[in-house]
């Protein structure tokens, strides 16, 4: 028997498989889609059965045949001799994982020849430089391991109860209120609900106000949950992020930690605090990353081999271009547009590290708004949140300025939430520790706006 008469029979099998046996359907539908079938029209009634089966949950050959009918397909299949000889044919349940791990394995197969055969022409048409095409080619290949077994069109129905199974999941915990990730912020976390699969999330302050201890204290937050995180430092070295989480997280001097002037009682706080922290799931990402495609193309390969639910990059204006002959502005509007596909290609939030432009400076009230986004509009067009920091004690007399002593260490930051596209605005507080760079709950806050 040929390869091709071989895959047909399967195919046929597994249409009569679900002919026969309804409690067969729904395994058979969890994995496979009508385009995993080699032939179109067993491709179109797979997705009439499907159709039936989200209607009726059952069906018998009688129920196919009208509908095939009425869908203009019951001849081009082979009338209703063909649904009897399925019927017939049909193979034990038994075998139904088998055959279609067999259908599977050749859909995948002729998906990545397909793959191959478009990139093979894109290197010949020789317009693209080579990182692009490896990044197409990455793209392609992660699109094909990553792939959703189920049609991605969803009805609503669908849509509806898987929300209800995350309230349900969530009111177990106690917190029925939080649909995404928790930042373990509890203002944060009330009005936005968390951290959203495939958000683009941009943090932007002025230098010095925090941004970058901010991240990692939301990394850690998240870590804390057994949340998988993937930092892109591209602004501090491995060990210097490495110290700033050792310092967050055991409440000890940054400045004594990177001088490794601990004396006995701090070194041995220190010790046990890197014994809890050695298992969180953080991976740095440090000197490596320059482009965005670089980005792509590591996040990709480690959400091949590993779970992912959080992106963290510092900060994008460090990324690199790979269009050198165009306007910073439009590189920045290209990189901003890039991060966004990729956080809805992996189905992962992502926080990128944003600069203010100088004119917040000279503003009386130098809370900063979504005109001071550096170099490009593209990058509010493209967040699904835009978040603020600001310290007053940031703008003090420079001689003022510095780590301050007692109690004086810790500030109130003000985060403002000041794009939310599927939610309210708004500006609530945190406590800055200068010392240790942590961030914490702070009771005062301001109320959001729709």
């Amino acid at each position: 028997m040929s390869e091709d008469l071989n895959i047909e029979y399967i195919e046929e099998a597994i249409l009569g498989m679900m002919i026969s046996n309804s409690d067969s359907i729904m395994p058979i539908i969890e994995r496979l889609m009508p385009e995993d079938f080699t032939k179109k029209i067993n491709g179109d009634v797979f997705q009439v059965m499907v159709n039936l089966y989200n209607e009726y949950t059952s069906f018998d050959a009688l129920v196919l045949e009208k509908e095939l009918a009425k869908n203009g397909k019951l001849n081009i299949f082979g009338g209703r001799s063909k649904i009897a000889e399925l019927l017939e044919n049909a193979p034990v349940a038994t075998n139904l994982e088998a055959y279609v791990d067999i259908l599977k394995d050749k859909s995948i197969k002729l998906r990545l020849k397909e793959a191959c055969d478009n990139i093979v022409s894109e290197i010949n048409r020789d317009y693209k430089q080579a990182k692009e095409l490896l990044d197409l080619s990455q793209a392609k290949i992660f699109s094909i391991e990553a792939e959703k077994t189920k049609d991605p069109i969803v009805s609503i129905k669908s849509l509806g109860e898987e929300r209800r199974r995350k309230i349900i999941e969530l009111s177990e915990t106690g917190n029925k209120d939080i649909l995404g990730i928790q930042t373990s912020f509890s203002e944060y976390d009330k009005i936005t609900g968390g951290l959203h699969g495939s958000d683009l999330l941009i943090l932007a302050a002025r230098p010095a106000v925090g941004k970058t201890a901010f991240a990692i204290n939301l990394a850690i937050n998240v870590a804390k949950q057994k949340k998988t995180v993937l930092f892109f430092s591209l602004e501090m070295g491995n060990e210097q992020l490495y110290n700033r989480i050792l310092s967050i997280c055991s409440g000890l001097s940054a400045k004594k930690i990177k001088e490794n002037n601990l004396n006995q009682e701090e070194l041995f706080k220190s010790t046990k605090t890197e014994e809890v922290i050695k298992d969180y799931p953080i991976y740095i990402a440090g000197d490596a990353t320059v482009t965005v495609l670089d980005i792509k193309n590591y996040a990709r390969k480690f959400k091949m081999n590993n779970n992912l639910d959080f992106i963290v990059i510092d900060y994008l204006q460090l990324i690199s271009s790979t269009s050198q002959n165009k306007q910073r502005e439009q590189q920045v509007s290209e990189i901003s547009r890039s991060l966004k596909l990729l956080a809805k290609e992996l189905n992962v939030p992502i926080l990128a590290l944003s600069q203010l432009s100088r004119g917040v400076e000279n503003r009386s009230d130098k809370r900063p708004m979504l005109s001071d986004l550096r170099e490009s509009g593209a990058i509010e067009q493209d967040a699904d949140q835009v978040i603020f920091l600001h310290r007053n004690d940031y703008y003090e007399r420079e001689e003022d300025k510095g780590e301050k002593k007692g109690n004086d260490n810790v500030q109130k930051v003000e985060v403002i939430i000041g794009k939310h596209r599927n939610g309210s605005t708004g500006t609530l507080f945190l406590s800055f520790d200068l010392s240790c760079q942590k961030f914490k709950d702070n009771i005062y806050t301001q109320g959001g706006n729709n």
